[in-house]
């Protein structure tokens, strides 16, 4: 009986910890998207402009990822990954 409580309690620091990790990665990601927003592409050489395309494209993919992996956690995998 004691076991058990104790897996459960392990199991809920885990999501708990795997919840703020998380929450963190995705606010990183829209901060990273807001700032984007800001910038003048035209004013940007080729090279720039990749690199703002590229933390675009990278901070959607983080974004995805994380809501995909919160939700499976909570809701079980889902087919339309």
């Amino acid at each position: 009986m004691e076991e058990e409580i104790i897996e459960e309690k392990i199991i809920e620091d885990e999501y708990e910890v795997n919840e703020i990790v998380y929450e963190s990665y995705i606010a990183s990601a829209c901060s990273a998207l807001n700032s984007m927003a800001e910038l003048d592409v035209e004013l940007m050489n080729q090279t720039e402009r990749n690199r703002v395309r590229s933390i675009k494209r990278k901070s959607l993919k983080i974004i995805h990822e994380c809501i995909n992996a919160m939700h499976d956690e909570l809701f079980g995998e889902d087919v339309d990954n």
